[in-house]
């Protein structure tokens, strides 16, 4: 089904997983709804512009429904459902702008929580005021992916020249984008104007030297070589610069080929709370010796604390994308033991990183699970730890896993250090989601 200007019917769309219902007082009297995960989508058939994008959806009481509208399969834009009048939903919307093309393909991306079954009505897509009804409006830089604080995977950016999509078992979330000769992949900054921290992740591969640059606004920031790794088809690696970002900033990373490696990018990770020096630490939080609860961390992305009863402090953080949660070490400077609790659902495989100070110190999957909402799970992994450290982790959904984290456990570890003994801070209990 095409999606033209002006109104067409979310039960008209091509559908996967979506059921459609009738009720009276909707617009065609019939919208569709989910029992898990289902996607929407429909070539969108008016002139090139910029365009305000309006879903009409229904706001369930019972539940919190999660909702995404995605670009040429790109998540670029997220919200949750959190409160309607009544157990049967009550009308809302939710408006973006966008510069479509041609031929682009809108989706549509609803996920049931508890009594909420993520009912769409209709999708509207009018001219964005003072565009002029298409023809070219925005920046003009080819830029509709979002950029925000935390993690956004390379292949959910926009994507130009040479640059495509790949499987690779090395990457976050289990894809890259690589390319045979030049590519750049970028996205629109949205935050507080600041001081940040850019990290990007790439592959480096053995069979070959490629190139990449980071611009903002078309500006060089730096540029750097893959000059080692291990195999030839990568192993992870990264590189920071901080840089000053604007709300609305255009970020790009740029790769060129060198031989048999591909430029392979995975993601873009900012980090900082907009005042100066990025990496000092978002809002605040901090990890202890001891538990920190998810939902005590600095939540950025995608990431949004969820109520699921029998975990720590009966709530985690989940997300609808992809996000991270961080917090400052406050401890004394040793080796340490970290346990990450997290829920790993039958519905997907979703993955998780842990980083410090911005290097990936390891990267796992959630490959179980005995139900939708997740079993219970565990990830350890020994490092070594200053005092003021940042310590990040990063989510990444899969199908209907939420990459949902319960809380996080450091304790004085095995290896040289052993932070004096362990006294610590002891923070005590942390949640990942706060």
């Amino acid at each position: 089904m095409d999606i033209n200007v002006g109104r067409t019917e979310a039960e008209s769309l091509n559908r996967q997983a979506f059921a459609v219902f009738n009720r009276e007082d909707l617009s065609g009297g019939r919208g569709i709804e989910v029992f898990l995960t289902g996607n929407a989508w429909g070539d969108f058939e008016g002139p090139s512009g910029l365009y305000d994008i309006t879903v009409h959806y229904l706001d369930e009481s019972d539940g919190d429904g999660q909702y995404a509208l995605l670009l040429n399969q790109a998540i670029v834009h997220t919200w949750i459902g959190d409160g309607g009048g009544n157990g049967f939903g009550t009308p809302e919307t939710e408006t973006f702008t966008l510069n479509l093309q041609t031929d682009d393909v809108i989706g549509l991306r609803s996920t049931k929580i508890d009594g909420e079954f993520g009912r769409i009505d209709f999708i509207e897509v009018l001219p964005a005021e003072g565009s002029g009804g298409g023809g070219g409006g925005g920046s003009g830089s080819g830029v509709s992916a979002i950029i925000g604080t935390g993690l956004t995977e390379a292949e959910f950016l926009s994507i130009s020249g040479d640059y495509g999509i790949e499987s690779n078992a090395a990457a976050a979330n289990g894809q890259v984008v690589g390319t045979g000769s030049a590519g750049s992949v970028g996205g629109l900054f949205s935050g507080a104007s600041g001081t940040y921290d850019i990290t990007v992740n790439y592959l480096d591969e053995s069979d070959g030297v490629g190139s990449y640059q980071l611009s903002i606004n078309g500006n060089l920031v730096g540029g750097w070589q893959g000059t080692g790794g291990t195999s030839g088809t990568g192993s992870p690696a990264s590189e920071t610069f901080s840089v000053a970002l604007d709300d609305g900033d255009v970020i790009e990373v740029s790769g060129v080929a060198g031989g048999g490696e591909r430029a392979r990018l995975d993601s873009i990770v900012v980090t900082g709370d907009g005042g100066t020096g990025g990496s000092t630490g978002g809002g605040g939080a901090t990890f202890g010796v001891g538990r920190t609860q998810a939902e005590d961390l600095d939540l950025s992305g995608g990431y949004e604390v969820q109520t699921i009863a029998g975990t720590s402090g009966g709530q985690v953080i989940g997300t609808l994308t992809s996000g991270s949660g961080t917090g400052s070490f406050s401890g004394a400077t040793g080796n340490y033991d970290l346990t990450v609790n997290y829920l790993d659902e039958n519905d997907g495989v979703s993955t998780f990183r842990l980083l410090v100070n911005g290097a990936v110190l390891d990267t796992w999957q959630g490959l179980g699970g005995g139900s939708a909402t997740g079993t219970a799970a565990t990830r350890e992994i020994n490092v070594d730890l200053n005092d003021g450290d940042t310590i990040s982790l990063e989510g990444v959904r899969s199908d209907g896993e939420a990459a949902r984290i319960d809380s996080v456990d450091i304790a004085v570890g095995s290896g040289v250090g052993g932070g004096s003994g362990g006294t610590g801070i002891g923070l005590g209990l942390t949640e990942v989601e706060a």
